[in-house]
């Protein structure tokens, strides 16, 4: 025998099912965006490219435990701070929103048009 479900039961599985979907999305995004800046914040402190990919995964970390930018800007900052760069909170917050619209036009397949800076740099 075979139960049908009601439209409300139907409704209520959809409705979790796309607010996980969305949370998957943007949790997604953020940590391509904490990548994308942990990357240039690396290249800052003159890291080679494995260190510097290491670096970025550190920052994507540091991310993970709060959806705004807080947490990344403060290791960043700190870790310039140690090594006497000369980059404040305010110029390292400008790189996040570059960085956050490049990683939503990446997770859209929207053609990038990636401008010297904004690009990782690769050891040869």
């Amino acid at each position: 025998m075979r139960k049908e479900l009601g439209a409300s039961k139907v409704e209520s599985v959809e409705h979790d099912f796309t607010a996980c979907l969305e949370t998957d999305t943007r949790d997604h995004l953020i940590g391509r965006r904490d990548m994308l800046v942990g990357l240039w914040a690396g290249e800052q402190l003159g890291l080679p490219g494995e260190s510097r990919a290491i670096y970025a995964l550190e920052v994507m970390a540091a991310g993970l435990l709060k959806t705004g930018p807080e947490d990344v800007v403060d290791k960043i900052s700190r870790d310039f701070v140690k090594r006497g760069i000369d980059i404040t909170r305010g110029e390292i917050l400008v790189q996040v929103s570059k960085k956050h619209r490049l990683a939503v036009a990446m997770q859209i397949g929207v053609p990038t048009s990636i401008t010297q800076e904004d690009r990782p740099q690769t050891e040869s």
